[in-house]
C-alpha cells in the first residue's frame, strides 16, 4: 500500500511509521495476538460512547508505540496514492493513510496488555471513518509491525452502539433529533443460484421511487448520517446534494438524488426504491453514484449519469450486492462540450473489491463518436484494478460499451443469466482477461447469450449462445 509522502515525513521513527518501513533488527522481541474489539464503535464529539479495546501480547519488556492513521480513498498518481481530484478521476482507486498521532508511546512489561481507547487522540475526537493502528515494540532492535483496522462512527447522547438491539432511528433531514421506528431488516447477500426466468429484466417503471411518490422533505445540501441503524426515507436531494453514510446498518428508502451521489463508508447499508438522476449538475467527479462497498442496492434506478455503481476498498469478507435495478449511463457534459473527453464511465465497476453479487440487473450504456467510455460491467484483475475480487452474476442484461462485459478476477467467480444485446458493442461482447489468475478457468459455471430486446427490456429473441473465451473473446 502506498502513502502520501507528507505522512512519511511526519513520522520520526522509521520502524514505527505508518508507511512502508525499512528492514530493522528484529531480535527475539515479538508482538502477538493483536486485536481490537469492537472493531466499530461510536463516539460523541466530547464524550466516549463505549469506545473500544486494543489487546496484544509482548514477549519481553520493551518500548511500545501505537500509531493511529486514518484510511482514506485516493487515486494512483505515478507510484503514489494521493488525494483524489477531478483530474485523477480515471486513475486507479487506492487507500491512503494520513497520520493522526500516537495512542501509546511508553515502556511496558512483558505479558498480555489491554489498552482502552475512547476514540480521542491528543484531546481531539477522531472524525467518523476508517482507521489503522500500527504497533511496534523496541529494545535494541524492533519487533515486526502489527496492524489492526477499526471504524469510528459519530453518535449522539443516548445513541446506540453497533450491533445493539435498540430500535433503529430515523434521521430527520436538517434536524439533530431522531424518532424511533421499527428496526429495518437488511437483506443479506444472496447466494448465487440458478438463472431462473430471464425473459423480463428491470426497467424504468419497475425501479426507483414508487409511482406517485411525493417526498416528505426536499434538501439542497449534503446530509451526513452518523447514527448506526438510522433510516433515511422520503427525501429529495436537489442541486447535486450528496448523502454521506458514515455509520453501519443504515437504510435508505424512497429517496431521490438529483445530480448527487451516495457515499457508503458505513458497512451493511441497504439502499432500496431509490432514484439517482441527472436533473442537476453532477457532483460525483467520476466516482460511482453509489460508492464504495458493503452496501445492498435493491430496485435502484440510475438515469443518465456518467457512472453507475462502484465497489471498491472492502475489507475481506464484506460483500456488495446489486439486484433488481436499472442503470442508464450517458456521457458527462464535460465530454460532450469538449472540455474533458477522457471519459472512463462504467455501469458497474470494481476496483480492489472482495465479493460483488449481481442479480437481475439491466445496464443501458450510451456513447457517441466523441465520447466513448469503458463498459457496462467492468470488474478486472491485475492492472485493471481488482486482483482479489470475485464476481457472482445471476441475471445481467447489458447493452453497449467498448466491451459489454469485462471480467478478470481470480476464482471463484460464477456467471449465469448473462444477456448481451446483439451488436450493441464497439469491439466485442466480452473481454475475459487472464491477468493474476483470471480467465475462463476462474469462472464456473458460465452461461451467456446474445439476445434482442424490446423498448421495455423484455427479451424478444435469442441470437445464440455466447461461450467464454479468454482475452477479448
Amino acid at each position: 500500500m502506498m502513502l502520501k509522502s507528507s505522512v512519511a515525513a511526519s513520522v520520526a521513527i522509521a520502524c514505527l511509521a505508518v508507511i512502508a518501513v525499512p528492514a530493522c533488527a528484529r531480535g527475539h522481541l515479538s508482538v502477538t495476538r493483536l486485536s481490537v474489539s469492537p472493531a466499530t464503535f461510536v463516539i460523541d464529539g466530547s464524550n466516549s460512547q463505549g469506545g473500544t479495546t486494543i489487546r496484544y501480547d509482548l514477549s519481553k519488556d520493551a518500548q511500545v508505540r501505537i500509531v493511529i492513521a486514518r484510511r482514506l480513498r485516493g487515486r494512483i498518481a505515478g507510484h503514489r496514492c494521493v488525494e483524489p481530484t477531478a483530474q485523477l478521476s480515471s486513475h486507479r482507486v487506492c487507500t491512503r493513510l494520513t497520520l493522526v498521532g500516537d495512542l501509546v508511546n511508553e515502556r511496558q512489561d512483558a505479558g498480555r496488555h489491554t489498552v482502552a481507547f475512547n476514540g480521542r487522540i491528543g484531546g481531539d475526537s477522531l472524525a467518523p471513518g476508517h482507521y489503522r493502528a500500527t504497533l511496534v515494540a523496541s529494545t535494541g532492535g524492533h519487533s515486526r509491525r502489527r496492524i489492526v483496522n477499526f471504524t469510528v462512527v459519530r453518535g449522539r447522547a443516548g445513541g446506540t452502539t453497533p450491533g445493539s438491539t435498540t430500535p433503529s432511528k430515523t434521521q430527520t433531514p436538517g434536524s439533530s433529533t431522531t424518532t424511533t421506528t421499527p428496526p429495518s431488516t437488511v437483506t443479506p447477500p444472496p447466494t448465487p443460484g440458478s438463472s431462473g426466468d430471464l425473459s423480463q429484466f428491470p426497467n424504468e417503471s419497475t425501479t426507483g421511487t414508487p409511482a406517485g411518490w411525493v417526498p416528505t422533505t426536499t434538501r439542497s445540501t449534503d446530509m451526513d448520517v452518523n447514527t448506526p441503524g438510522a433510516v433515511v426515507q422520503n427525501v429529495r436531494f436537489t442541486n447535486g446534494a450528496k448523502l454521506n453514510i458514515n455509520a453501519p446498518n443504515v437504510t435508505v428508502q424512497d429517496v431521490e438524488l438529483q445530480g448527487g451521489w451516495i457515499d457508503t463508508s458505513g458497512e451493511n447499508t441497504l439502499i432500496q426504491d431509490t432514484t439517482i438522476d441527472r436533473l442537476a449538475p453532477e457532483t460525483d467527479g467520476g466516482e460511482g453514484v453509489i460508492s464504495y462497498c458493503g452496501y445492498t442496492a435493491v430496485r435502484v434506478k440510475i438515469l443518465d449519469r456518467n457512472e453507475g455503481f462502484r465497489e471498491s476498498g472492502c475489507d475481506p469478507g464484506v460483500a456488495t450486492t446489486i439486484k433488481d435495478s436499472f442503470v442508464r449511463i450517458t456521457p458527462p457534459d464535460s465530454c460532450e462540450n469538449g472540455s474533458n473527453t477522457d471519459w472512463h464511465g462504467d455501469g458497474i465497476q470494481g476496483y480492489y473489491g472482495t465479493d460483488l453479487i449481481v442479480q437481475n440487473v439491466t445496464i443501458d450504456f450510451h456513447e457517441d463518436a466523441k465520447c466513448q467510455a469503458t463498459s457496462p460491467f467492468f470488474y478486472n484483475g491485475g492492472s485493471g484494478g481488482s486482483p482479489n475480487g470475485h464476481a457472482f452474476i445471476n441475471g445481467l442484461l447489458l447493452k453497449g460499451g467498448g466491451y459489454s462485459f469485462r471480467l478478470g478476477t481470480p476464482a471463484p467467480n460464477s456467471v449465469q443469466g448473462l444477456r448481451i444485446v446483439n451488436k450493441s458493442w464497439r469491439y466485442a461482447p466480452i473481454d475475459i482477461t487472464t491477468v493474476d489468475g483470471g480467465g475462463c478457468s476462474a469462472i464456473s459455471p458460465w452461461e451467456a447469450k446474445l439476445v434482442t430486446v424490446d423498448s421495455n427490456w423484455k427479451v424478444t429473441s435469442t441470437v445464440g449462445n455466447l461461450p467464454c473465451q479468454n482475452d477479448n473473446g
